[in-house]
């Protein structure tokens, strides 16, 4: 199993959403760290622990960007079967990243299927 220390390969303070929004947000992580760990564990057909202990502040805009949106922008199915999530500093993290990863997951199905009716 692969590894992700989210305080420090990236930052014990997490920003919000978007870079707009200041240092170290959701968009940065998943496009710098997130998506290429997730990417190498795929194709070498391992599961990504990701851990956010010894992190402060995480707040739901990053969360939902870096996760939800490593399903929209990359278009990843099955997220959950591939990573393990560790976050013994805040429980919710641990139900709120299945969350988005599943809404995501739902609406990129849901597109994909409008797609094959549209086709037929």
């Amino acid at each position: 199993m692969n590894k992700l220390v989210i305080a420090s390969e990236f930052s014990p303070i997490t920003g919000g959403r978007t870079p707009k929004e200041g240092d170290f947000s959701g968009e940065i992580f998943r496009d710098e760290i997130l998506a290429p760990k997730y990417k190498e564990c795929l194709n070498n057909g391992e599961r990504l622990e990701i851990v956010f202990d010894n992190c402060y502040g995480i707040g739901t805009s990053f969360l939902e960007e870096a996760f939800g949106g490593l399903v929209r922008k990359y278009q990843y199915t099955d997220v959950l079967k591939h990573i393990e999530l560790i976050a013994n500093d805040d429980e919710t993290i641990l139900v709120n990243v299945p969350k988005y990863i599943k809404a995501a997951e739902n609406t990129l199905e849901d597109k994909k299927n409008k797609l094959k009716r549209q086709t037929l």
